[in-house]
């Protein structure tokens, strides 16, 4: 089954679930999940990040 990507708790404990099902050590499952977390979250960032430079180029007509 596939990991869920998402930064909520819910999705946190079903991604470890799903890895310890798959035979892997309590550590590692929880180390994926994390893992998982953080690249959502990363991505999230980056695209807040390109959705403000494009309001401030909108704004104020120039880039920085």
């Amino acid at each position: 089954m596939p990991l869920l990507h998402s930064k909520s708790a819910k999705a946190f404990s079903q991604n470890v679930a799903t890895e310890m099902h798959a035979g892997k050590p309590q550590k590692q499952a929880v180390a994926i999940a994390y893992s998982v977390k953080n690249h959502v979250a990363k991505d999230e960032h980056e695209e807040r990040k390109i959705e403000r430079e494009a309001h401030e180029k909108l704004k104020y007509g120039r880039e920085y």
